[in-house]
């Protein structure tokens, strides 16, 4: 027969049993929810998300028995603009150039470009090319888990280039001939035809310039554009999408993205890719088509930054790390072909712009 110390004592501890249950719970349910993060791209439109992009990168390679070196660092300021968001939350965003700024070269000699300090880039030969490409732009069509389905009006902004071009050709002959330099002018524009042709050979020629190929656009945004898992995931959780893109492979890079902490409103996520690309045929400049093999190995790894709730990118710190060689099939001025040994190291860093 209990007494009814005993008695009280198994309620006591009935409703500490009690109490840690209804506690363990509400930590569970705490801890779900906590981990549960769908992760998107929350559109709005008229939303504005200004990004700077630093690429510092360090080729090596050896051709005909001499070794090349080359040091680089791009600087690129962009806007990002949603124009519109249609029923299936795809956004139309609008890409501007802000500023550009390049710097590198080899020991055969080196090259400046700024767009905010046009007497630093005087002799560089694409000076006039990259200053007309400032304030200019393309749209972009992202889903709301961060792929990027396509790029339009990227002829449009060649054409606007070009027009620039033409303008800032007419601005110096003025400087140089004064009274004298319209009729300069329309000779110019005479030996093409008219100025509408003129500009269009302009365009023409921009577009075969291989820093503003499309494909170039696409990797400069591949350091911007985070493929989300398209499900709620939690923390350790990790899935396979592309990280990057490589202007000498047609594919894009695939590897791993992992969610690793959240603090306040930003997320961190890992990457991580193992490369290894197996005598990949790829179009290169002065070979035939299809005689151009590209074979490498290495990893592209970092840390991005993301805000929880618009899904933008915030911050991203990332290395690449490839070695191999490209192999060029004989043609008549290289009977032998070539096989040329390289390696690179690329830093890549993106911050938002203050």
């Amino acid at each position: 027969m209990f007494k009814s110390r005993d008695l009280n004592k198994s309620v006591a501890f009935t409703c500490l049993i009690s109490a840690a249950f209804c506690i363990a719970a509400m930590w569970c349910t705490n801890c779900s929810a906590g981990e549960d993060i769908d992760l998107k791209l929350r559109f709005k439109p008229k939303q504005k998300h200004n990004l700077r992009i630093i690429e510092e990168n360090k080729i090596s390679q050896k051709a005909m028995g001499q070794s090349i070196d080359i040091n680089q660092t791009k600087t690129t300021e962009l806007e990002f603009e949603v124009e519109t968001v249609d029923v299936n939350n795809i956004a139309s965003i609008k890409v501007t150039y802000l500023k550009l700024k390049e710097k590198g070269g080899s020991q055969d000699g080196q090259m400046e470009y700024d767009s905010t300090n046009p007497d630093i880039s005087a002799d560089n030969p694409f000076a006039p090319t990259y200053s007309a490409m400032i304030g200019q732009g393309f749209i972009m069509k992202v889903s709301p888990i961060g792929k990027i389905l396509e790029l339009m009006g990227v002829d449009e902004m060649y054409l606007k280039m070009a027009e620039k071009l033409a303008d800032s050709e007419d601005e110096d002959l003025r400087k140089k001939l004064g009274d004298k330099a319209q009729s300069a002018i329309d000779e110019t524009n005479k030996r093409f035809g008219s100025r509408a042709k003129r500009i269009e050979a302009l365009k023409e020629k921009i577009k075969k310039l291989p820093m503003f190929a499309e494909r170039q656009f696409m990797e400069l945004l591949a350091n911007v554009a985070v493929p989300f898992a398209g499900k709620p995931i939690g923390i350790g959780d990790s899935w396979q999408a592309g990280v990057m893109r490589l202007s000498m492979v047609p594919d894009e890079i695939e590897g791993t993205y992992t969610l690793k902490e959240k603090k306040q409103t930003f997320l961190t996520i890992d990457i991580n890719s193992k490369i290894d690309i197996n005598n990949v045929t790829v179009p290169m400049m002065g070979s035939p088509q299809g005689q151009t093999k590209v074979s490498l190995k290495g990893s592209y790894e970092g840390s991005l930054q993301i805000d929880q709730t618009s899904g933008w990118l915030n911050r991203k710190n990332a290395t690449l790390k490839i070695a191999g060689e490209i192999k060029m099939a004989a043609n008549q001025q290289m009977p032998q072909g070539m096989t040329i040994p390289m390696s690179v190291e690329s830093v890549i860093t993106v911050e938002p712009i203050e």
